[in-house]
């Protein structure tokens, strides 16, 4: 599972922002037809930002963390999951469970 923030991550190396297609597609078309990639690359569901999410960012908040991995902190929080990644000093003080599959 992936948590809606963590859409927002581009993969390492890739630009933030992918230059025009030859095709001259609006910058919309582009983003639902990115939407729908994600979707279908990935079987299990993404996790929505819900309001129990926000609460709960809210709280772990009160310390320093970037908005994002505020987010996915909280969203693995409230589904009882574990945050997988190599950055585990960014979740240490979330109160979530943090595994570092290189580590």
């Amino acid at each position: 599972m992936i948590a809606q923030v963590d859409d927002e991550t581009p993969p390492t190396g890739m630009p933030a922002r992918p230059p025009p297609p030859a095709d001259g597609r609006p910058i919309s078309a582009r983003c639902e037809q990115a939407i729908a990639d994600v979707e279908t690359r990935h079987v299990d569901p993404i996790l929505p930002v819900t309001t129990e999410v926000v609460r709960v960012w809210a709280r772990i908040s009160v310390r320093p963390i970037n908005m994002a991995d505020g987010f996915i902190a909280a969203t693995a929080l409230v589904h009882g999951l574990a945050v997988v990644t190599r950055n585990v000093q960014h979740f240490q003080e979330t109160g979530a469970a943090v595994l570092n599959p290189f580590g």
